[in-house]
């Protein structure tokens, strides 16, 4: 899994919002947040961006798996009702973070955070013991 890197002139996030991120990410991280690099800031915000997209991915999902599970179409008019479910429960993530709408209202699923944590520990930890990050 590898994640978006930025230039100093794509990152949108401060250094504090970067240390946040890590925090959130690793709750008591020992790392100070005067510390970090804009290599340091670049992760986080692609953090950021992997959190967000895999939500977004993960309510799509979900939209999808209750529009159609266990619903057997009899004919193509309850296919097309089923559809029609899926697109208005769908909309909600198609549309949650597009267009000049805020990011501040994107949601970050818990399952997401957990598994972003887990597959970059390494990444961290090796940056907080080395100070070199490397992913």
């Amino acid at each position: 899994m590898g994640l978006m890197r930025f230039n100093n002139d794509e990152i949108f996030i401060s250094q504090h919002e970067a240390w946040t991120l890590l925090q959130f990410f690793w709750p008591g991280l020992q790392m100070q947040e005067n510390e970090l690099t804009d290599e340091d800031i670049s992760f986080g915000q692609g953090l950021l961006v992997e959190a967000i997209d895999g939500s977004y991915k993960m309510g799509y999902a979900h939209a999808l798996f209750d529009a159609f599970f266990m619903k057997v179409p009899a004919s193509f008019t309850d296919v097309q009702k089923m559809i029609k479910a899926f697109v208005k429960a769908a909309a909600k993530n198609w549309f949650k973070h597009l267009g000049t709408k805020s990011l501040s209202d994107a949601k970050i699923y818990e399952t997401v955070r957990i598994t972003l944590a887990r597959n970059f520990k390494s990444v961290i930890e090796i940056r907080r013991q080395t100070g070199e990050l490397i992913y």
